[in-house]
């Protein structure tokens, strides 16, 4: 077979306006006669000098009949090789490294539905210290990471509820799920593992700012003072069992059922979440109305929205306020399944605060 070679010149632009207009079978004619083993190395040679083919709605044939594979293909490629004339080689942009900046950022744990006095097949008061043990431990971690970029000195803690679980059976749980009166649960369970948790804490922070507010398992009912909640009593007894180390602070409400709170120039609405009413089970659209409402008719304002009470973890901004639900320290927790047909998440937030920015990054720590 002779050596495949294009005509030079004026015949080089006659060969590229016969191969214009000419059908495959001229094509694969003329690429044998040239000497090219195919016509894909014909096509490629004439596509290399410059030479266009039609584009597809140019060339394809005017009949009602269906495209054929083989007609498909080739015009296929031929609308991508008269295109490749106009892509350009992208080029790697140059993306700068990670630098540390000593801007000093604020970690915020939260915490909530604990319910140290709950049995369950795999909960319990001993569990219960166990997973508090694992949160402080990645708190720790977590922390000691986000330093290796920014400064972290001080931690916030937001109390948001049920760290009791409360007596009133057959209202709060059954008989055969409590495990502990509130009694015990305060002075053997609570109030101890809490204490040594924000202690040990506390020699990895300069300072632990505590801000509290109370639970619905907390509740007396209808029949006992709203701000009577056992919440609120397990809270003080804490601050007064830590008041020998002067890095810990509290900061109860005991009148309302939620808090406003400023950390790092940016304000937090905290609540436990009872107060929220579910459509058709789930709670997320009652959520983002009532978080909406609460914006325009709570006197401080607030840019994010904190709560636990759904023992389901979850990320919202779907009105532009972003909220963060917690989960809890319960497994076979029966009220999530009960209550949204949902498998507890057995998790709590913590995240990172910048005076800028806000939220710079958030991390769910996993109990189990």
């Amino acid at each position: 077979m002779p050596a495949r070679i294009l005509p030079e010149g004026e015949d080089l632009e006659k060969e590229k306006a016969f191969f214009a207009t000419a059908s495959k079978e001229q094509l694969i004619e003329r690429a044998h006669k040239l000497g090219f083993s195919g016509l894909a190395s014909y096509k490629k040679s004439l596509y290399e000098e410059g030479a266009k083919r039609p584009r597809v709605n140019e060339i394809r044939p005017p009949t009602s009949r269906p495209l054929r594979t083989a007609d498909a293909l080739e015009l296929l490629e031929t609308l991508v090789n008269t295109r490749l004339d106009q892509l350009h080689q992208p080029v790697p942009a140059t993306i700068p490294p990670l630098k540390s900046t000593r801007k000093e950022e604020v970690q915020v744990l939260k915490v909530s539905d604990a319910h140290p006095g709950l049995k369950t097949a795999t909960f319990n008061a001993e569990v219960f210290k166990q997973r508090l043990k694992v949160l402080r431990d990645k708190t720790i971690k977590i922390c000691q990471l986000h330093r290796k970029i920014r400064p972290v000195k001080h931690l916030v803690v937001f109390f948001l509820g049920d760290e009791l679980e409360g007596e009133r059976i057959g209202y709060q749980l059954t008989l055969d799920e409590l495990e502990a009166t509130v009694l015990d649960q305060i002075f053997q369970i609570a109030a101890p593992a809490f204490g040594q948790f924000l202690t040990d804490l506390s020699t990895e922070y300069d300072t632990i700012d505590c801000y509290c507010v109370p639970g619905n398992h907390g509740s007396q009912g209808k029949f006992a003072s709203s701000t009577f909640n056992l919440d609120t009593i397990f809270y003080l007894i804490l601050q007064y069992s830590l008041a020998g180390n002067k890095k810990i602070r509290f900061q109860v409400e005991g009148q309302n059922f939620y808090q406003v709170v400023e950390v790092n120039g940016w304000n937090f609405l905290l609540f436990h979440g009872d107060q929220i009413p579910s459509h058709l089970g789930l709670p997320f659209y009652g959520l983002d109305r009532r978080v909406l409402r609460w914006s325009q008719s709570i006197t401080q304002k607030f840019d994010y929205a904190c709560c636990g009470h759904f023992h389901s973890a979850n990320y919202l901004e779907p009105s532009g306020i972003p909220m963060l639900i917690n989960g809890t320290f319960v497994s076979d927790d029966p009220y999530a399944l009960k209550k949204l047909g949902l498998g507890s998440s057995c998790a709590q937030w913590t995240f990172f605060v910048d005076k800028d920015v806000g939220i710079t990054a958030s991390y769910l720590l996993r109990l189990t």
